[in-house]
């Protein structure tokens, strides 16, 4: 007899469930999109390298980014492609400023849009390539090679009676 004070709750044991494929496939989509943000800018610099014009232009100016941590600055290029002018503001941004007001840099621009362009330099190119490709890969592979693990260990052990309701009492 169950007084007003003692209640029986009665769960199940198990083990996983569907949370634990929800959070699989979300990691995994996670690490895709990663992937698919460093392959994008990879890809871009990598055209423009391949098939892009280059043209000399001058620092006019330093975009002043403000965070918690600072202010970093993005400079502002402007270039001559046939006659005409363009300018481009870099990805980057750093503290202390990378570049100064009047330096020249040399430019990769697309031939068919020239305000694509950015500064032709490995940094300017290829940082968020080699940030975005290389983290998805290292966590995408210590995550999933962790799971398979962890499902093979589950599959070796030795059979449990099936799981029954558990009582607390409460």
């Amino acid at each position: 007899m169950t007084t007003p004070s003692s209640r029986m709750v009665t769960a199940r044991k198990g083990g996983g469930g569907i949370g634990s494929g929800c959070l699989w496939i979300g990691l995994n989509l996670l690490f895709a999109l990663f992937l698919g943000i460093g392959g994008w800018f990879g890809y871009g610099s990598w055209r423009l390298t391949q098939n892009g014009g280059k043209a000399d232009g001058t620092v006019v100016d330093l975009e002043a980014h403000n965070s918690d941590d600072g202010t970093s600055y993005s400079p502002i290029v402007e270039f001559i492609v046939d006659g005409t002018s363009y300018r481009m503001t870099s990805t980057n941004s750093s503290e202390p400023p990378a570049y100064h007001i009047g330096q020249a840099v040399r430019v990769v621009y697309d031939r068919d849009n020239p305000n694509v362009a950015r500064i032709d330099n490995f940094w300017e190119l290829w940082l968020l390539p080699l940030i975005f490709i290389p983290l998805a890969l290292l966590f995408a592979v210590i995550y999933n090679l962790n799971a398979l693990f962890g499902f093979i260990r589950g599959r070796r052990q030795p059979a449990a009676p099936p799981p029954g309701p558990v009582r607390i009492q409460i």
